[in-house]
């Protein structure tokens, strides 16, 4: 017995290839849900972007401003901080009776402005190892210097800032290519 397969709802293989009344419009409305639904994900993927781009843009602005505001309030206090080194260097040691108080208190003056900094996100530029031209200002080259070695900092004499990657002011330094010193603070 040749027996053609039946579809599995029971109609005869015959009825199975006749179209479904409304199939033909049910896969077209199918496939302009699919086509809206490829358009919706592709347009809310550029939105999404956009409102990145958009928010990175607010965020370096609001940075921007903010640097344009703290500055010059940075720099001042630099300049205090810069006071307090140069009084604090001058300082005998260890300094007699009351002349020590107050160097005590300098020093933690000193301290708490630089603390106050930190947590504003406003740090010290390094002094130490080879001089970096983005950070720091050469004001003297001691000995001499050769075009095979990188000069490093032997000395260092005011200090500098960043706020976050933004140099706000060099680091004054002393240039030179020592065999084994440390930078000290002229």
């Amino acid at each position: 017995m040749n027996r053609d397969p039946q579809p599995p709802d029971g109609r005869t293989a015959a009825a199975a290839e006749t179209p479904v009344p409304g199939l033909a419009e049910i896969a077209e409305q199918l496939r302009a849900l699919n086509d809206r639904f490829d358009r919706k994900i592709l347009d809310d993927r550029d939105k999404r972007r956009l409102i990145e781009h958009l928010h990175d843009r607010m965020r370096a602005t609001e940075q921007g401003q903010a640097l344009e505001y703290l500055a010059p309030l940075i720099h001042r206090i630099a300049m205090v901080v810069d006071r307090f080194d140069r009084y604090l260097g001058y300082a005998v040691a260890p300094p007699p009776g009351t002349a020590r108080e107050q160097v005590e208190f300098v020093e933690s003056v000193r301290a708490e402005l630089l603390s106050a900094l930190r947590q504003h996100r406003v740090t010290t530029i390094p002094a130490a190892g080879p001089v970096d031209p983005h950070l720091h200002e050469v004001v003297e080259v001691r000995g001499e210097v050769s075009a095979d070695r990188q000069p490093e900092i032997v000395a260092l004499v005011r200090r500098g800032y960043r706020y976050g990657g933004v140099v706000l002011r060099p680091a004054q330094v002393v240039a030179g290519c020592p065999e084994g010193e440390e930078p000290t603070v002229v």
